[in-house]
């Protein structure tokens, strides 16, 4: 009798998968059949006569102005890293980043307020009530401290950039941006998870969706409805298109009733005719061994995302509260048959996750039974099985994992590729769990009228060595430049791991550049301008800073500015015992130059000859 009822129970949710997963495989193959059909037609017709965007175009056009917004709660130890990175590698001078902070988040304060004394395209935004609230009303304080910067300095922002305190940016992005200013209302490039180790099976699982997701899923919503969500980073606004929004919100362009401000921002800016669009721009590198001869790297945003499963559960539910829930609520089913069409899709994961969790046990429960019944322990199984459907969901099966095992192999190589696989239980019982909670949070949101605030994620950033990997590398500029061979490159890499000594120090030890190409080029790699000594009052400046200091830190007071800004020329990255000592005899504000080590040696040794000449 139990078994029977087990048996009973088992069918009937047998054949209730059976057909759901059937609905679902036929719309993700007409997905998947639009993306290759537009891959081999661009192939065939586009790129035969229209060539494609290159390194080269972006540099030529004139740089706009762009503001980077940065809202930050509790983020000590991290935004630093964040803010410091960005500024050392964008690839881009006409830039200011606005962090917004909370009154009552001292330490993420002045964690901001340090780096914008150390670099002055770092401008804090102060939210004036207590946090956390939500990310929407931490961004509206920001780009109103936006405008009053505008006043101030006489500017205008082109671009408005979304990011977070865990983002790693890709040197290019601005240039990317800037070369569809105005032209596009907003754009959004790939977000990427770095790459984890194969135990971390949570943390990898962001590696699977993303790169489907951002590689082939919102391109192919792009071109069916004009429009994309934005992801929250990696998204750039036009400034029509944040005046639109100020408009329509009443002053501010975020919607601070949503939790996933970033997603209702970008449906409302489809619906006015200023749609999305997702920017896949590839780099190609040559390899020399393997299965993938070339790897594209696209110009995206990278960060760490959670390698703790109740921390992904947070994060997920968040995302499924202001996309499946509060996004039915706001946006109901607007637009045209294609728009209703992913408007579905978004909100499904509410049911998919409850069923593909559920097809996971019937998957082990049928296991058990084939086991069962090869053994002789267990009673026949009389109830028909839909052999042809069941065929069918086997193909839609393989068609999903051969996708996502796809789409990781392009970004992440074949071992990723192949783990992905397995990792796809994991992925199903993290949505699972974070469906109930979602569930959860939003009923007792409607019960009780509270509302739902920031339930942010605790976040990190790659250490030194790990950004290693990711920085734009004083070789490969001199590469880009040709001005070096890669085989000499190679041994000047291999002296240095066994010297510690700096590159550009052996580079020049064997004379395969001059000083000149080596100033400019970590000008280039440090983001810094490049100064000369006839800029400089030596007389003027030598008392500013004691003179051991600059002798044991090659630095040099170059002037200072009406608003007390001390620039001060350097020959190399500011190191944080250079910059305490500076602070010891220096209260106000600084700003950084690159000076050749040569002129530095020149001006420090004239002012020592110049002192025992006084002496005497």
């Amino acid at each position: 009798m139990v078994v029977s009822f087990y048996y009973g129970i088992l069918h009937a949710a047998f054949i209730l998968c059976l057909y759901l997963i059937f609905i679902w495989g036929i719309e993700d193959l007409l997905v998947d059949i639009y993306y290759w059909t537009r891959v081999i037609y661009r192939r065939l017709f586009v790129y035969t006569k229209y060539p494609r965007l290159t390194v080269e175009d972006l540099y030529k056009k004139e740089e706009e102005w762009i503001a980077i917004m940065v809202p930050a709660w509790h983020e000590t130890g991290v935004i630093g890293k964040m803010l410091e990175t960005t500024i050392k590698h964008l690839d881009y001078d006409r830039y200011v980043i606005f962090c917004g902070t909370y009154v009552n988040d001292p330490e993420t304060s002045r964690e901001v307020d340090f780096i914008s004394e150390k670099f002055q395209k770092v401008v804090r935004a102060t939210v004036t009530h207590p946090g956390p609230t939500n990310k929407a009303d931490c961004l509206n304080f920001v780009v109103r401290e936006i405008h009053s910067y505008e006043m101030l300095h006489g500017i205008s922002f082109s671009g408005y950039v979304l990011h977070d305190s865990e983002d790693i940016v890709h040197p290019m992005e601005l240039k990317l941006f800037n070369y569809l200013l105005p032209r596009k209302d907003m754009m959004q490039i790939p977000v990427t998870a770095l790459e984890r180790s194969w135990k971390d099976f949570v943390a990898c699982t962001y590696m699977d969706e993303f790169s489907e997701w951002h590689l082939k899923d919102l391109l192919v919503r792009e071109r069916l409805t004009k429009g994309i969500p934005s992801a929250g980073v990696g998204t750039c606004f036009s400034r029509r298109a944040i005046s639109f929004l100020e408009q329509k919100n009443g002053g501010d362009p975020f919607p601070t009733d949503s939790l996933t401000e970033d997603y209702a921002v970008g449906l409302t800016l489809a619906e006015a005719g200023m749609g999305g669009i997702i920017l896949h721009f590839p780099i190609v590198l040559q390899g020399n061994k393997g299965i993938r001869r070339t790897r594209k790297l696209y110009v995206s945003v990278s960060e760490y995302f959670p390698d703790n499963f109740w921390a992904a559960v947070r994060q997920k539910s968040r995302w499924i509260l202001g996309i499946a829930l509060q996004g039915a609520k706001t946006f109901g089913w607007r637009g045209d048959i294609f728009d209703k069409f992913f408007l579905y899709r978004d909100r499904k994961g509410l049911f998919t996750s409850f069923v593909n969790f559920l097809a996971n046990i019937l998957f082990i429960n049928y296991m058990f039974l084939f086991v069962g019944l090869r053994l002789n322990f267990l009673p026949s199984y009389n109830y028909p099985i839909p052999r042809t459907l069941l065929i069918f969901n086997i193909f839609f099966l393989a068609n999903r994992l051969l996708h996502r095992a796809l789409f990781v192999f392009l970004l992440y190589g074949w071992k990723q590729s192949l783990l992905s696989i397995p990792r796809i239980f994991v992925v199903n019982f993290i949505n699972f769990c974070a469906t109930l909670r979602a569930l959860r949070l939003f009923g007792e949101h409607l019960l009780s009228g509270k509302p739902l605030v920031w339930d942010k994620t605790q976040h990190v950033y790659p250490t030194d060595e790990q950004l290693a990997t990711y920085r734009r590398r004083l070789g490969d500029i001199l590469l880009e430049w040709k001005v070096l061979r890669e085989e000499d490159l190679r041994a000047a890499l291999q002296e240095q791991r066994e010297s510690s000594k700096l590159l550009g120090e052996i580079l020049m030890k064997y004379r395969l550049i001059d000083e000149d190409t080596l100033s400019k080029a970590l000008s280039e790699q440090l983001g810094l301008p490049l100064i000369f000594p006839d800029e400089i009052d030596v007389a003027a400046m030598a008392d500013v800073l004691p003179k051991k200091l600059c002798a044991d830190y090659l630095v040099f007071p170059a002037s200072i500015e009406k608003d007390g800004t001390l620039r001060l020329a350097v020959t190399r990255a500011v190191e944080q015992e250079c910059l305490n000592e500076i602070k010891k005899h220096w209260a106000g504000p600084l700003k950084f130059c690159l000076m050749k080590e040569s002129d530095m040696l020149n001006i420090l040794g004239g002012l020592a000859h110049m002192e025992m000449i006084n002496q005497i």
